[in-house]
């Protein structure tokens, strides 16, 4: 059975994301008097999920995933595990540090534009494609789990 959290991790990661996206749109329009106040708090909304999606993702790593790593390691789909839990187990890291930087340069100004917008889309820019990829890895490794435990390999005896 899985863990309860991992869907939880996986919503608040998502939703994250989206509210990344949103706030890249905003900035690319341009942030002023009329929607700085919006901004401000779709950042910190998306902010607090990606903390929670890091708090629910850990005590997941921690409480649960070494027996599915275990069970992946050992089926038809190694790599799952090998390549993309290895590379988000360090990926991940970055996502926490980039969403307070958003956060804190959003409070910053209540219009920002020139070099200062342009850092902020590169910076919202990344948080979109980190938190994107973290949510393509973690499929390709829920896939590793699930052919490792398909009921036909099963019944076979393994791998």
């Amino acid at each position: 059975m899985p863990h309860p959290g991992i869907g939880f991790h996986a919503v608040f990661g998502e939703i994250s994301a989206v509210l990344f996206l949103w706030t890249f749109v905003e900035v690319y329009r341009g942030i002023d008097q009329t929607n700085v106040v919006r901004v401000r708090r779709i950042s910190l909304v998306a902010l607090i999920s990606l903390a929670l999606a890091w708090v629910i993702g850990g005590n997941y790593y921690l409480t649960g995933y070494q027996q599915v790593k275990e069970l992946i390691v050992e089926g038809p789909q190694p790599w799952s595990h090998l390549v993309f839990m290895e590379a988000k187990e360090h990926i991940f890291l970055f996502l926490p540090i980039l969403a307070i930087l958003q956060t804190m340069a959003l409070r910053a100004h209540d219009e920002i534009s020139g070099d200062a917008r342009y850092a902020l889309l590169v910076t919202t820019g990344l948080l979109i494609l980190v938190a994107f990829l973290m949510a393509g890895m973690g499929y390709l490794i829920t896939s590793g789990f699930r052919a490792a435990t398909e009921p036909a390999l099963l019944l076979k005896g393994g791998p």
